[in-house]
This record gives structure tokens, sequence and C-alpha cells, in this order.
């Protein structure tokens, strides 16, 4: 047989392509064996590390509360034709950390059990996004096979993971005549750090009383610096948000400022008044503009 001749399609494991002479040599048993029962080598799931915590996205800056803090490391798998041959990591064998407090609080751990908890007792929120990150040390791996009992590839060597965070914000709450004309109710907390439009349903303005907000001096001022550009108005007959005065710096010459202090997690913060100071009117929704 001319030893040039190829195959033209695939058979079972010997692919397209083969020659004669490719296949010289090898015995009846084993071309049948490679037909019939073809090499299938291993797949894999990466590695990777775990990092939860069960704290809230947001919380007022002094407030004190308890966070647990959970790391995993998943080993990844092995896989032969879908199925489980083995973890593709070894163990873990070191935790690492940081957070907030100059790594203070969290604690690397040497050790090979997974997951890892950490608690901390009477965590005080700081201004801010507070982080927190994770990276998990692990042994080298084991030999991974193909479906015939040969070895494939390298063990995984050791290594470490990618850095995981996990975070959340203290920041100040904005307050605003939403429930009283004449009480400034606390809103529900928002992102300092990220731009916001939030938006307000202020009740109607009666008895003298006027439809008003305050927001922190920290938000507008130091150390946020995101100041206050415009005051947005909804109207309900065109369905559009508007400026009152047609642009944003006019229609901040519809509130008069003032300032004022409100308690937060037991300190005086010093914040801004926004009164509206044009004619009563009835219940308004308005949008803010940072």
């Amino acid at each position: 047989m001319n030893p040039s001749l190829t195959m033209p399609n695939s058979v079972g494991g010997i692919p397209s392509g083969t020659s004669v002479a490719d296949l010289n040599g090898d015995s009846l048993k084993d071309i049948l064996n490679d037909m019939l029962f073809p090499t299938v080598n291993p797949t894999y799931e990466d590695e990777n590390n775990i990092f939860v915590e069960n704290a809230d996205l947001f919380y007022e800056v002094g407030a004190i509360f308890n966070i647990s803090f959970t790391a995993t490391f998943d080993r990844g798998r092995i896989l032969v034709s879908n199925n489980y041959q083995d973890d593709l990591a070894g163990p873990p064998n070191s935790f690492f950390y940081t957070d907030p407090s100059a790594n203070t609080l969290l604690v690397d751990v040497s050790t090979s059990i997974s997951p890892n908890i950490q608690v901390i007792s009477n965590y005080k929120a700081l201004l801010g996004v507070n982080s927190w990150t994770n990276r998990i040390a692990y042994d080298q791996g084991p030999q991974p096979y193909d479906n015939k009992g040969n070895p494939k590839d390298n063990p995984l060597p050791a290594g470490i993971t990618a850095i995981k965070t996990v975070s959340f914000e203290g920041v100040y709450p904005i307050f605003a005549t939403t429930n009283n004309i004449n009480t400034l109710t606390k809103q529900s907390l928002i992102s300092m750090s990220v731009s916001q439009t939030p938006e307000y349903n202020l009740v109607a303005e009666t008895g003298g009383g006027k439809q008003a907000f305050q927001i922190s001096n920290k938000w507008t001022g130091i150390p946020n610096s995101k100041p206050l550009i415009g005051i947005e108005t909804y109207n309900s007959f065109s369905g559009q948000w508007e400026y009152q005065g047609g642009n944003a710096p006019a229609s901040l010459l519809a509130w008069t400022t003032t300032s004022d202090t409100q308690i937060i997690q037991g300190v005086s913060e010093n914040y801004t008044q926004y009164t509206y100071n044009r004619p009563d009117r009835s219940s308004i929704r308005i949008r803010l503009r940072f």
C-alpha cells in the first residue's frame, strides 16, 4: 500500500489526514483501540477564591456593627468527558487579607482549612468606601490523566489567587420634607462616591411650611466635593424633568440656603438646608443633580 495515502475522513480517534506511514508499526489491536476508543484529554475548570461578607451596601458614618467575612478556596476541577476526575489545584495553605484600618482587623492565616471565617465586632463605618481584600495561596495540584490513564499536561503549580475585594460605603443621609411639611425626614442611604440623581416626593406646602431638604457639607464640599449643580422638578403634564428657570444654575435660585446641623450616630454634623422660596405649591417630585 502506498505509504503516502491519507485518510479522507476521521474514523473514531484516528484523524483525517493520517497516512499509511503514520500507522506503520501499529498493531491491529492498537488501530482498533484508537478507532473505537479514542483518547479523550482532560479539560479544566480554573481555581478561584470566593470572598463575601454579610454587610449592607451603605451605613451611616460612625455606625457600629459586626461583620462576618468568609473566604473560600475553590480548587477547580479536572474533567474528562465532563466527568470529575480530580481537583485542579492543591489545598490552600494561606489566606491573606487587607482592611480599611491599616490591616489590623482581618488576620492572615496559615491553614489548609477552607472556608476561613473571621468576624469583626463593633466595626465603625468610615466615610467613603470601606474595602477589604483577600488572596489565597495554594499547593501544587494533582497530575491530570486522559481517559486511558495516561498522564496529560503538567500538574497546576503552587500559586496564589487573584485579589478579591468586598466593600460597603459610609455615607451621610439626606433629609427632606417627604412626610410632613414641618419635618425633615431622613431618607434612604445612597452612595456619595458615585454620581447620583436622587428623587424625592416633597409634600404640599401649607400653613407657612415650605418644602426643604438638607445635604451634608461633607457631601458637597471636602472631602467628597460633589456640589449640587441643579434641582429638577417633574412636570406631570409633559412627563419630563425640568429645571425651574430653564437651566441648572437658575433652578438653584428658587431655593434659599441656610446652615444647620444633624446628629449622625451621636455626632453633630454640618448640613446645608435648601428651602423653596417661591409661592406655595402642591406636592412635587424633585431630582437632585450633583
